[in-house]
């Protein structure tokens, strides 16, 4: 009995002298999703626009822990281009990631885009700041892609990955 109680009381002062951050989680949340693009056009630079939402929700674990999450940040933010129906050359493009007030864009120009070609996206201009003020919101945010290739008639897909890591405290 006095054993256990012991045993107790220095749980207490360990968590104490640690403070709650001892018992913080951390995790990765990644969301993935696919832009399917169809260029059309009658010009000499062909026109694409594509969007999807990506709701935070999707992830378990955010879903565990959203009440309780003390930081969430961008670890990465990755596309790759695949099923191509042909090679084609990026003349111009924006990559955004936008929810309400927030709005992070990556501009891309004169880009030779082959099957898997892979872009990562940097932090040249504080945009990764913008992205975790969005993330920080909880709430949904929208992927969007506009732009214009050499080609016409031609489809494929951007695969976005937006990586995450989450800290919170289940306390």
């Amino acid at each position: 009995m006095k054993f256990r109680n012991v045993f107790f009381v220095a749980i207490i002062v360990i968590m104490a002298a640690c403070g709650k951050d001892a018992l913080d989680v951390t995790f990765n949340a990644n969301y993935k999703v696919d832009l399917p693009v169809a260029v059309t056009g009658a010009k000499a630079e062909y026109d694409f626009a594509v969007s999807d939402t990506i709701d935070p929700m999707m992830d378990e674990e955010v879903t565990k822990y959203m009440g309780k999450i003390k930081e969430w940040k961008l670890e990465g933010l990755e596309g790759e281009y695949k099923d191509l129906s042909e090679e084609f050359k990026l003349i111009s493009g924006t990559l955004s990631v936008k929810s309400e007030g927030f709005l992070a864009s990556w501009v891309l120009a004169n880009i030779d885009i082959k099957e898997a070609y892979n872009m990562i996206l940097t932090n040249s201009n504080g945009q990764f700041d913008e992205v975790n003020k969005i993330l920080a919101s909880k709430k949904p945010f929208i992927i969007s892609f506009v732009g214009k290739t050499d080609k016409k008639d031609i489809t494929y897909k951007v695969g976005m990955t937006v990586k995450t890591k989450v800290t919170a405290n289940p306390l």
